[in-house]
């Protein structure tokens, strides 16, 4: 470990990386230089620093309460986990420039560089307020500091980590560029409108009773740990839903498909909740204790008098004796296509979950109902025609169940290399 400096006066050094040491002080540095990493040390004071060709300034884990002073157009500007109670006026930065002044002692933020993209002020505990950030702003961290709302937030921003605030005032109008939110443990009672933008929302440990409107392309939603009693929402595919610890949430709005695998089916968690029936038949090709044993609303029960969501429901299994009725050994077949017809015209599709269920919300009116066996090792047998007809409403009766097609393999595939999954029939 270096506990002082070596000479840095040699022609053309662009480059220096004396992180990790116990030095005390900077050295006068060369005209040439572009990249400094001094993090990791035991600096206290930096001079100001005339090096003009200066782009990239790394000083975290240090002793320094003062920011640093500069006349070189910095592109990245890294401060963090040091001493520093207020954020000065850095005149003098490029385009896209990025600014890391988290784990300090800050309390004022002067104003900041109009070309700033990535702000990272996260555990400054006394921070009780931001001024307004540019509107090139793309990524904003202010996660454990001291704020109690957030607003005018920059027309830019993709992504917003504020978790760990009380913001007991609320967040203000997002803008129609957010992709993330992050907003853990920060008191909200409401959300403002999520906009069309929004990927992936985590909102877990608040005093939320609603979510409303969630976005078409939302993929990604924790909001475990709150108060929730309703959820509405325009997307219906998810690659992470977390709801779990919502003790008066008693129905989810309609779900199409989990994405992920078994390594990701932690990822879909409804335990804690009053959920006791599914929309709809859910896709998704993990096995799950939580979602496997539960059926459609309306299907068996419905305690919760939960919106129902699909009319024609039926489950597809590998047939093995050709009596068309699915034996305790006869397994139910997972991913399988199933499509929904009105004469040539597909109108739906659906496949099959973990249980070999599929459903269909509907019209009241006739339809054909089809598996299709292109592409895998099965041909149809039950029906021999592969074809079954459905009429929701005829004779009074709105919920068709029970549609089931029975499968056998085409001649010459091997069983063992066929994915399936025996839970009983539907």
């Amino acid at each position: 470990l270096l506990n002082s400096m070596p000479s840095l006066a040699i022609n053309n050094m662009s480059r220096v990386w004396l992180n990790d040491n116990q030095i005390t002080q900077l050295p006068a540095l060369p005209d040439s230089l572009r990249y400094l990493n001094f993090s990791n040390n035991l600096i206290s004071t930096v001079p100001f620093i005339s090096a003009p060709k200066l782009d990239t300034l790394l000083l975290s884990e240090n002793q320094v309460s003062i920011a640093p002073s500069f006349a070189g157009a910095l592109n990245l500007l890294d401060f963090s986990h040091n001493l520093i109670s207020s954020i000065p006026n850095f005149p003098s930065m490029t385009d896209n420039c990025k600014i890391y002044a988290s784990h300090n002692l800050i309390t004022s933020i002067s104003p900041l560089p109009s070309s700033l993209t990535h702000f990272y002020v996260s555990n400054n505990a006394g921070l009780s307020s931001l001024i307004p950030m540019p509107n090139s702003l793309n990524y904003l961290d202010c996660s454990y500091c001291n704020l109690s709302q957030l607003n005018a937030l920059p027309p830019a921003l993709s992504t917003l980590q504020c978790s760990k605030n009380p913001l007991i005032q609320g967040i203000g109008t997002l803008p129609s560029t957010l992709i993330n939110l992050y907003a853990d443990s920060s008191q909200l009672t409401v959300l403002p409108d999520l906009p069309a933008s929004l990927f992936r929302l985590q909102v877990k440990g608040n005093q939320l009773t609603e979510l409303n409107n969630l976005p078409l392309g939302l993929r990604y939603l924790n909001a475990s740990g709150n108060q929730l009693t309703t959820i509405s929402s325009n997307s219906t595919e998810f690659s992470q839903f977390l709801v779990n610890n919502n003790p008066n949430l008693y129905c989810l709005p309609p779900i199409l498909k989990f994405w992920g695998s078994q390594s990701s089916s932690n990822q879909f968690s409804i335990a804690g909740t009053g959920i006791s029936c599914l929309p709809n038949v859910i896709e998704y090709s993990f096995t799950s204790p939580m979602f496997d044993t539960l059926a459609p609303c309306g299907m068996f029960s419905n305690p919760n008098d939960c919106q129902i969501f699909w009319n024609i429901a039926g489950n597809v299994f590998l047939e093995s004796n050709q009596d068309c009725i699915q034996n305790n050994d006869e397994p139910n077949l997972n991913s399988i296509k199933v499509m929904l017809k009105q004469g040539s015209e597909v109108i739906q599709q659906a496949f099959t979950n973990i249980n070999g269920w599929y459903s269909f919300n509907t019209d009241l009116t006739e339809y054909l109902v089809v598996v299709d066996t292109l592409d895998t090792p099965f041909q149809p047998i039950c029906p021999i025609d592969n074809t079954i007809i459905c009429n929701p409403g005829a004779n009074g009766d709105t919920l068709l169940t029970g549609i089931t097609f029975g499968l056998t393999c085409e001649p010459g595939f091997d069983l063992s290399a066929i994915s399936m999954v025996h839970t009983g029939g539907l």
